[in-house]
């Protein structure tokens, strides 16, 4: 059958090729690297790598997508990042020009590449919260995320557990905090950070997290695009609607042993005094 006939459905068949491929490099038996050098030399001379050869092949599925591509960016980030888990070079560096080019499709399209950005340093982050990845899968992309900003390494430092991974969004939010043109990450990470506090159900912590976001917004009309879960609306909308979760969270929080209060299980009303004040003037 031509390719030509029915090309959406030939779209689909290679994005589940491309699945089926990310499964197969990475299945536990092609994984050579726990191996003796013996053994491994042995199965290499009789069959050689194939974790290499599939990814050539799904480097020429994604390619043979074409004008397709934008329909796949950036739901495959993930399972591509995924293959670069897989501590070989050569796969490593036949993944990266897929990652540039979906860079360069969504430019076109949009005009920017934040999704992509977004997406690939939440995928980053995430794996390497895990425990995921070795030191030249950092350096690796820390090479690519030169394009937009260095992936900061000394933000993946810290304990194991969850306090890694707050740790971890804390410096990386301090980190584009102090970038230029990078407030959309900062916030990203500031929401991802709350998150985190209210799956510890610490929800004074949260309530601190989204203030470092109210603190940015100011009491004017300037509409506001539809970011993360807000809605399209004005500045003075989503600063008041935060500044009503705000309260919520101090309201159900605990006062935290950095923050003492008057009773440690008190409702932690005296740090939202100042907010309500603010909405009262508004």
């Amino acid at each position: 059958m031509k390719l030509t006939i029915f090309p959406r459905d030939w779209s689909v068949m290679r994005l589940l090729t491309s699945h089926l491929s990310v499964l197969y490099i990475n299945q536990p038996s092609l994984q050579l690297e726990p191996l003796t050098q013996a053994k491994r030399k042995k199965i290499l001379d009789k069959y050689g790598d194939m974790r290499v050869m599939m990814a050539y092949e799904l480097f020429s599925m994604w390619q043979k997508l074409g004008e397709n591509k934008p329909h796949f960016i950036p739901g495959m980030m993930g399972p591509f990042l995924g293959v670069t888990l897989v501590p070989q070079t050569e796969v490593r560096n036949i993944m990266i020009p897929i990652f540039h080019d979906m860079m360069d499709w969504e430019q076109r399209k949009n005009g920017n590449f934040k999704q992509v950005e977004a997406e690939l340093m939440d995928k980053l982050d995430s794996m390497v919260s895990d425990g995921k990845g070795d030191d030249n899968h950092r350096e690796l992309f820390s090479l690519l995320t030169q394009l937009f900003g260095p992936y900061p390494r000394d933000c993946i430092k810290g304990d194991d557990g969850e306090t890694k991974k707050i740790s971890g969004s804390v410096n990386l939010m301090n980190f584009y905090k102090s970038e230029v043109n990078k407030e959309d990450m900062y916030v990203r990470y500031i929401h991802k950070l709350c998150e985190l506090h209210l799956q510890a159900e610490d929800f004074t912590e949260a309530a601190f997290t989204l203030l470092l976001y109210w603190e940015l917004l100011q009491w004017e009309d300037r509409a506001l695009r539809d970011f993360l879960h807000y809605p399209s609306q004005s500045e003075w909308q989503r600063k008041e609607n935060l500044s009503r979760k705000i309260l919520h969270y101090f309201n159900k929080g605990k006062a935290s042993p950095r923050r003492p209060s008057i009773t440690r299980r008190s409702p932690c009303w005296e740090y939202g005094i100042s907010l309500c004040r603010e909405l009262a003037f508004q």
